[in-house]
């Protein structure tokens, strides 16, 4: 599955009453890359360093939100053109079901969900170490939630 070196996660979407899974680097999963990028610039500046010395280590924003297809913000606007970008990340619930089951333990703790998103109702629930901000880079209007007020009964594989 390849959720063993750390930076690969669990995904649960909720996008038009269907659930999604996906197993993908988590750092496609920041929900809104401008905030992101703001934030590098600004811990730049704090530095003393320069524009010109930021663009060349980080990249201009067209070449920071690159990574993510050029998709700046996920939301209810753009959620949908980005799952059709990585079909290959796309798990069923099923497959996590039986991976889970198979698993020992310190496989099945990887094999949770990290994230559970909510495109419908702007929620989200992060499960993410705390050093990883997630909440700081949801879009304004979202609100946090328990994971399994996103993720219906029937999905939660793990329980």
């Amino acid at each position: 599955m390849g959720l063993m070196d750390g930076e690969k996660i669990v995904v649960c979407v909720v996008f038009k009453r269907k659930v999604h899974w996906f197993i993908s680097d988590k750092i496609l999963w920041r929900m809104d890359y401008l905030r992101w990028y703001d934030e590098y610039h600004d811990a730049y500046r704090r530095t003393g360093k320069n524009d010109a010395v930021f663009v060349k280590e980080i990249g201009s924003f067209g070449e920071f939100s690159s990574n993510r297809f050029r998709i700046t913000v996920l939301d209810k606007d753009t959620i949908k053109d980005f799952m059709k970008k990585i079909p290959e990340q796309e798990i069923s619930g099923g497959e996590l079901a039986y991976a889970y089951a198979r698993g020992n333990q310190a496989e099945q703790e990887l094999q949770k969900p990290s994230l559970a998103l909510d495109f419908d109702h702007r929620k989200y629930w992060s499960g993410l170490p705390s050093e990883d901000r997630f909440g700081a880079y949801v879009p304004h209007g979202w609100a946090s939630a328990s994971c399994t007020e996103i993720i219906p009964a029937k999905e939660q594989y793990w329980k």
